[in-house]
């Protein structure tokens, strides 16, 4: 088990790796028609009418990149790191076993893995798998985000009933059909994002929803919610689940912060700053995020391993807790 922080430590020195030169990585070629996104604008048909003037396509095309911009530089770390955050989180519900507080891991796993597929969502966009304008491509990857951060509430708002129940349950029916409805909400979008996308845009485009950011706003209220929720775990609980619940809750504050950057400066426009610039610092700000969610899921795992392997008792104590 020592060697734990070890090869974490590798992993996300190795995550860096990419990043030596961010910023030449990041640059975005993003070129916008009105509400479409496009980060390869030089494979645009340049034959259709409403991408036809010079104003619009670069006189001379740019350099094809070897990889996807998006994912270049700190973009792919991230990337990376939500990966690992996954993994730790996995490995503590291994550890802990069968115990009753497990629910609220899964539901922070599950949480976890939404971020992931957001993530992927932006990815597979960027690689053309998704055609979609600027409106349906943030609504899309935002409601990824709201699944996340109702999974890790969930998971605070078990540990609350689990707490002032005179019968506490463990995982069961009703955790499935919960977290069962968000996964299956995740792939619904996956699914629809390109089939609806023609009549979603002409709605969204230039709507008030997306003008006065509305997507942004909900995603800081639920952050604010789950935070809340993770400081009361750390407060009115044991050392099991406290001595991991700080990096945690950093972890859903910077999130809510991102979301918080986005609204100020995408939607509302409060700064005037070049969309490359606001990317980069959201890169800031998730990156540490990241950082803190694997540090306290490795905390609380090196914990329980050293409990339950210093005293068996401790198991026992662990899985009826």
């Amino acid at each position: 088990m020592r060697k734990l922080p070890i090869v974490f430590f590798f992993t996300l020195i190795f995550t860096f790796i990419p990043t030596i030169n961010p910023l030449v990585q990041l640059s975005s070629f993003v070129y916008t028609n009105d509400s479409h996104r496009y980060e390869k604008p030089w494979v645009l048909d340049i034959q259709a009418s409403s991408f036809a003037h010079s104003d619009i396509l670069p006189a001379t095309d740019p350099p094809i990149p070897q990889k996807s911009q998006l994912f270049g530089g700190l973009e792919f770390a991230s990337f990376v790191l939500v990966i690992v955050a996954l993994l730790a989180s996995l490995y503590v519900i291994y550890i802990i076993g069968t115990g009753m507080i497990n629910v609220t891991f899964i539901s922070f796993a599950a949480g976890v893995f939404f971020i992931f597929l957001s993530r992927a969502f932006m990815y597979l966009a960027d690689e053309g798998v998704y055609q979609l304008s600027d409106a349906t491509f943030h609504i899309w990857w935002h409601l990824l985000f709201y699944l996340s951060m109702l999974s890790f509430i969930w998971g605070g708002m078990r540990l609350q009933q689990i707490s002032g129940s005179e019968k506490p349950e463990g995982f069961h029916g009703k955790d499935i059909l919960v977290l069962g409805s968000l996964l299956l909400a995740s792939a619904g979008i996956f699914l629809i994002a390109n089939p609806v996308e023609p009549a979603l845009a002409q709605v969204l485009t230039g709507s008030s929803i997306h003008a006065i950011g509305l997507h942004h706003f909900l995603a800081v209220v639920l952050a604010v919610q789950a935070a809340s929720l993770m400081l009361y775990i750390k407060k009115n609980w044991g050392q099991i689940l406290a001595i991991g619940m700080t990096p945690v809750l950093i972890f859903i504050i910077l999130m809510g912060v991102q979301h918080l950057w986005e609204l100020l400066t995408e939607s509302w426009q409060l700064l005037n700053i070049s969309e490359s610039s606001i990317e980069q610092v959201e890169q800031f700000i998730v990156i540490p995020a990241f950082f803190f969610l694997i540090y306290g899921m490795t905390k609380i795992a090196m914990y329980v391993h050293a409990q339950v392997a210093s005293t068996p008792t401790v198991a026992k104590n662990i899985n009826s807790s």
